[in-house]
């Protein structure tokens, strides 16, 4: 009989020092979590770390330089559980299940200008009070070992752009909300190939 179930959990806990969520110009947010399973009757098993920091610093009402990095560690044989070089805590410039690993690092760097502030812009059910602009350079490494025999790892280095806009739900909650283009530069040795 095939056990078609698995065992897991986990645990994590975040610090966060940013002023406001909504409209990020400073403050630092660091984050830990870990966790682990199993499937029964069989002797595939996963454990998992990352840990990461963010950080944000406003350099004049207007711009901003954004940081952040992360560092992921994962132990077993199951394939769906393991680091991708993308995702969350990779680069978002490769899809998070093209290259898997059992190590990853990623830092990225981003300058942030507020385009437009104090709007009151109204759209259905919203209003948009603040527009900001950015654009950022990310990196990435990912040890894909005997995933990718003869490779022991790979390099990363993409870029992005951003718009995000900062509006009040109903008038009452701001929330931030946006779309990031990316695009993966360089690689080494090759290991995504953009649809494009």
């Amino acid at each position: 009989a095939v056990c078609r179930w698995q065992l897991d959990g986990g645990a994590g806990d975040a610090w966060d020092a940013r002023v406001t969520p909504e409209c990020r110009g400073r403050g630092r947010r660091l984050w830990l979590e870990a966790g682990g399973g199993m499937v029964p009757e069989s002797d595939s098993f996963w454990l998992r770390g990352r840990l990461g920091a963010r950080g944000v610093r406003a350099v004049h009402p207007r711009h901003a330089f954004a940081g952040s990095t992360s560092l992921g560690w994962m132990r077993g044989n199951l394939e769906h559980r393991m680091l991708g070089m993308g995702g969350s805590g990779g680069l978002n410039s490769v899809p998070s299940s093209e290259v898997l690993g059992r190590r990853r690092a990623a830092v990225a760097g981003e300058y942030r200008v507020l385009a437009a502030r104090n709007l009151s812009l109204h759209v259905p059910f919203w209003w948009i009070t603040d527009v900001q602009v950015s654009v950022g350079v990310e990196a990435g490494w990912l040890d894909a070992g005997e995933l990718m025999d003869p490779l022991e790892g790979v390099i990363g280095l993409g870029g992005t752009l951003g718009l995000s806009v900062v509006a009040d739900t109903l008038g009452i909650r701001p929330a931030l909300g946006g779309i990031t283009f990316s695009r993966l530069v360089w690689q080494e040795p090759e290991f995504y190939e953009d649809p494009q």
